[in-house]
């Protein structure tokens, strides 16, 4: 088996082996992955992280021992908490990372903290389940990308999985694996800030989440990550006085 990781600032998985493929997720900086199986310039990889799987391109693929990122796996995971840092590797080579980049780096068969790094994180050895509104609305504003995971770009569960990997709370990558996760709260009345709400379609499938700031108040990634008012019927827009979204449950996941 073959091993890599995330040495740059991120790597788009595609949805199959071609430029032109859409993007589904991306890996961030420290971020690592195994190598299931090439074709031509591509190769199929899974994400240790969640499990997802996707094509990168050959060219940004950094290889890594196993050792190494078993050692990585079970290390205490200190983050990048500001929207955009720096990160020094060596003499000639800086990279800017995104919230969420994990900062331990692999060495050869073994890890090393990013010391270089001029910026904040959050070191996680316990969930931090208070930390998740103050880490959402960090992303306020910034622009929809389907299948983002960065400031660049992020897409509804993408938001809530970084939010959450930030405050030390792993997640699946999709809405519908979201969902399926944690304990479910019966009434909107009952839910503290911090919990996620769960939205579906005529077809009754799970295609939206976000993430109840309390007061009726949720923040999620629809067209940009935006504040708007939610009730037990979904998601109420006031710019255009419509409901946009039908609400299907909430969970709580700390």
């Amino acid at each position: 088996m073959e091993y890599g990781i995330c040495n740059t600032t991120q790597i788009p998985l595609r949805s199959t082996p071609s430029e032109k493929a859409e993007m589904v997720t991306q890996l961030l900086f420290g971020e690592t992955y195994s190598v299931l199986d090439h074709k031509n310039n591509w190769m199929l990889i899974q994400m240790h992280y969640d499990s997802y799987e996707g094509w990168i391109d050959r060219k940004q693929h950094a290889p890594v021992s196993e050792n190494a990122v078993n050692m990585l796996i079970k290390k205490h995971v200190s983050v990048s908490i500001d929207p955009i840092s720096l990160l020094k590797l060596h003499e000639s080579k800086v990279v800017p990372i995104t919230f969420g980049s994990n900062l331990l780096i692999a060495d050869g068969d073994s890890i090393k903290t990013a010391d270089n790094f001029q910026g904040k994180r959050n070191s996680i050895n316990l969930p931090q389940p208070e930390k998740i509104g103050q880490f959402a609305m960090k992303f306020l504003n910034v622009s929809y990308l389907w299948g983002g995971r960065t400031f660049f770009g992020i897409d509804c569960s993408g938001f809530i999985q970084i939010v959450f990997k930030a405050a030390g709370i792993r997640l699946y990558r999709d809405a519908a694996q979201q969902a399926a996760q944690g304990h479910t709260i019966d009434f909107v009345e009952e839910a503290q800030a911090g919990d996620l709400a769960f939205f579906d379609n005529e077809e009754g499938r799970i295609i939206h989440t976000g993430i109840l700031l309390g007061n009726g108040k949720i923040i999620h990634a629809s067209g940009h990550v935006r504040l708007d008012n939610v009730d037990h019927q979904g998601i109420f827009n006031a710019d255009i006085q419509q409901y946009t979204h039908k609400m299907r449950l909430l969970k709580r996941m700390g």
